[in-house]
């Protein structure tokens, strides 16, 4: 401590209470092909039902890994997966159909794939994205909407526009993601997830101060949709305005050239524009006449072409009419009175008839540069065109902010104010995008090969990164990957890590549909020839069993390795690690039909010895681990799973605990200080049966100033394992009548 200049006294804490942690022993890991979910990304999976919900359900392509996935969970909580999919076929569907490749969130940030027409995007890779459809609505659409009775309110302007002021309205809608092929929940049409009030902006906030713009919404909560931004056509480049969208609907004529001036901090350039409509639609019909003797539903039909419907009547006099606007132009001056026969002989009725004209965009001819907001103003014209003129002679205002692009957009068409107070641009259409966004050109992909799964066990490599226990290998991608794969995670996952054990099975067509002996031998030749690998971490079981996939009403064949690797976990919950995960009490195989093979004592024998555990079905005691070898080929302790997950333990949580003598002074008072750290966590595990005994050696005779100089810290920790029961021998002695037990007691052979 630092020593005191003046009179006081000074408080100091020595923490000496360090302690032997708690370390995990039962997270299984497993990396295979999935129809949905995060790709090369870590996710926890707790049960059938959240494995169902993240990787979806399985198919005849997928079945092996989603249930060996399951058969673990069977036996554990915790299961770590990672997917994998052939990244130069699979694709995420998106709004245009096209698909696009997003593995996961940090690939979505990392590539940030531009939107084209795009939009939206699955969440992940796979046909089944296929099946998703995003609805929206806003103030002007909301009304009609098939899903408003979801929502407890109509959109409008959210707090946050509102504190704008006039720069921002109208800027909320809702979102409605829906599963309308049925594929992820069963049921065409259901949905998915909702999402109320989010706002068009992107800088918009809630009174919390989180986002609340749809896009950053999507991308945070959806589990089924990215946002990708706005598309690319028609958006600003380098400054320049390309595309002005007003804000309510003109009463102009096509053709109609408005003045048009912008303001802004640009460099003075100048722009001008030409105002481009839609064709004319009947905005409103007056009735002057209604005439008598109508019926609802009467056809009607008007000078040049127009048609109309009676909707309702009272009395026989017209008074609201259905009318049907042909496509095609019709040249009508404004005002001009049209009149009728009456389909079933009633008398005229005189009509007023109105043409409106709607603006659908301004396009810039010369958008100048260097402005970031611009505010434009549209005069009426004063003069008619083709007869027809406007409503009114006020103008209509427009503005824009040429750095801030927020909202979907249809070709063409830009919104550019960074809040907009926007209206449908024809039938059917949401701020410029067609709705529903139906999202197709996703696909599974060809299925993942060696590489593929490869590379998915290399994010199980370093234990510093990710912490798991068990790891399987389901059927290791079939017969054409399995040596492979399992090779590399034996040599480059579980020999590199050395805290975890690897569990694997033959290839299916070793032990399906041959006899038990020719089983045997191909056990045999696959653990020989084809992994050929000495590993205390490794663990090989004896086949593949039949189980029922409720799913699609079928029955499948799933290696076994998951179930042996659930047994691990199983008996860290009921026991230790370092009891045996084999035998009546704790072996048990789940959700067996039957097994491809079930090995008889002489063919236990020959697997047994070469390192190989038989599953066993056993009539009136259901299927056990009948073993508990691991692959090492040496014979030691080690050749056993219950002391090489001892060590595991013991290795695991006295080096984590011994990390904090880093840096220290190798004297005896740091020695000591580990010594009583680490005994009473070894009289714990030899209290709980793990160990006959122990001794740990940290002093001078180990720590020389030798070692002392080169800034080394040496602990010799001694360990007698206990050992599990493989061999019981049953001696039964018949004795005279008059032979004392004692006299013939240990005389047997």
């Amino acid at each position: 401590m630092a020593f005191q200049l003046s009179p006081g006294v000074k408080v100091n804490e020595v923490d000496l209470t360090n302690i032997i942690p708690a370390v995990s022993t039962s997270g299984g890991a497993f990396v295979g092909q999935f129809q949905w979910g995060p790709v090369k990304d870590y996710t926890i999976v707790e049960n059938r039902n959240r494995l169902e919900a993240l990787f979806g359900k399985p198919n005849d392509v997928n079945y092996v890994d989603w249930f060996s996935a399951q058969n673990f969970l069977a036996y554990s909580t915790n299961l770590n997966i990672i997917r994998v999919v052939d990244e130069a076929t699979a694709l995420n569907a998106s709004a245009d159909g096209l698909g696009v490749l997003i593995k996961n969130e940090e690939h979505y940030t990392v590539v940030q794939p531009t939107a084209g027409s795009a939009v939206i995007a699955a969440k992940y890779p796979g046909a089944i994205g296929n099946s998703l459809e995003v609805h929206m609505a806003d103030s002007m659409t909301f009304t009609d909407w098939e899903y408003a009775s979801q929502f407890d309110g109509k959109p409008g302007t959210s707090e946050y526009a509102e504190s704008l002021g006039v720069t921002g309205a109208n800027d909320e809608m809702h979102i409605v993601v829906v599963d309308a092929g049925g594929q992820f929940t069963g049921v065409p049409g259901a949905i998915l997830e909702k999402f109320a009030y989010v706002s068009k902006a992107s800088n918009a906030k809630t009174l919390d101060g989180e986002p609340s713009f749809y896009g950053s919404i999507l991308n945070t909560k959806s589990e089924y949709v990215w946002w990708l931004g706005n598309p690319t056509t028609g958006l600003v480049a380098d400054g320049a305005i390309t595309a002005i969208t007003p804000v309510g609907d003109g009463e102009y004529a096509e053709g109609d050239v408005p003045a048009v001036t912008i303001t802004g901090d640009g460099a003075g350039a100048s722009a001008t524009a030409v105002m481009a409509v839609i064709n004319g639609a009947v905005a409103q019909v007056d009735i002057l006449d209604g005439g008598t003797a109508y019926n609802p539903g009467d056809s009607l039909t008007f000078a040049n072409g127009i048609e109309a419907i009676v909707d309702a009547e009272v009395g026989g006099t017209i008074t609201a009419l259905i009318v049907n606007y042909p496509a095609q132009s019709v040249n009508l001056t404004a005002d001009e009175t049209v009149g009728h026969v009456n389909s079933v002989g009633g008398n005229d009725a005189v009509f007023k008839m109105r043409i409106l004209y709607e603006v659908a965009s301004i396009t810039v001819d010369d958008g100048g540069s260097n402005y970031t907001t611009a505010t434009v103003s549209v005069a009426a014209p004063t003069e008619s065109i083709n007869g027809v003129g406007p409503e009114s002679d006020a103008a209509a205002t427009l503005t824009a902010d040429v750095d801030s692009w927020n909202i979907p957009l249809a070709s063409g068409v830009v919104y550019g104010s960074i809040m907009w107070n926007t209206a449908p641009t024809g039938a059917g259409a949401q701020d410029g995008v067609a709705l529903p966004l139906e999202l197709a050109g996703g696909a599974d992909g060809s299925a993942a090969d060696d590489q593929d799964l490869i590379a998915g066990w290399n994010l199980f490599e370093n234990a510093e990164v990710v912490d798991v226990s068990i790891l399987f290998t389901g059927d290791a991608g079939g017969s054409a990957n399995s040596q492979a794969v399992i090779q590399h995670v034996i040599d480059n996952v579980a020999e590199r890590r050395k805290d975890v054990m690897v569990c694997f099975s033959p290839d299916l067509a070793d032990v399906q549909n041959v006899t038990p002996e020719a089983a045997a031998e191909n056990c045999v030749d696959f653990r020989e020839t084809k992994i050929n690998r000495s590993s205390s971490y490794a663990v090989m079981d004896s086949g593949w069993k039949y189980q029922y996939d409720l799913y699609n009403d079928k029955y499948r064949w799933v290696p076994l390795n998951a179930d042996i690797a659930g047994t691990m976990a199983n008996t860290d919950d009921v026991a230790d690690p370092w009891y045996s995960p084999a035998g009546f009490t704790r072996g048990r195989i789940k959700n067996v039909i039957q097994l491809a093979f079930n090995p008889s004592k002489t063919q236990r024998d020959i697997l047994y010895k070469t390192g190989i555990n038989p599953v066993v079905s056993f009539v009136g005691e259901g299927v056990l681990l009948y073993g508990d070898r691991t692959q090492q080929t040496k014979s030691s302790a080690f050749s056993k799973i219950n002391i090489r997950r001892l060590f595991i333990v013991l290795e695991k949580a006295i080096a984590t605990a011994a990390k904090y003598q880093l840096f220290e002074f190798n004297d005896e008072f740091t020695r000591s200080q580990f010594r009583n750290m680490v005994e009473p966590f070894l009289r714990e595990v030899k209290g709980r049966r793990g160990i006959y005994d122990f001794q740990v050696v940290c002093d001078d005779t180990n720590n020389t100033p030798e070692i002392i100089d080169r800034s080394e810290f040496v602990a010799d920790i001694y360990i007698k394992p206990a050992y599990s029961i493989n061999f019981i021998t049953l001696n039964f002695v018949a004795v005279r009548t008059g032979v004392e037990f004692e006299e013939i007691i240990g005389l047997q052979k």
